[in-house]
């Protein structure tokens, strides 16, 4: 399933979190939860990465907060 969110990246759990802005994710199944790993393009890159945090307020985009499992990639 794909769906869009408001995503923010760190490449390691040292490093902030980066805003993206509404990107679209690729996930297995139909709900984003924490642990989850999805796929994303950021700069024109695919990326791996697992949601660390997930915060829903009513009709917003999900803001996702995720960990790169490919952190090399975000350079």
């Amino acid at each position: 399933m794909i769906v869009n969110v408001d995503l923010h990246l760190r490449a390691s759990p040292s490093d902030d979190h980066r805003p993206f802005g509404m990107a679209e994710v690729e996930l297995v199944g139909s709900q984003l939860a924490p642990h989850q790993e999805i796929a994303c393009w950021v700069d024109g890159r695919r990326l791996r990465a697992e949601i660390t945090s997930l915060h829903q307020r009513g009709a917003h985009l999900p803001r996702v907060y995720a960990d790169a499992i490919d952190a090399h990639e975000m350079a």
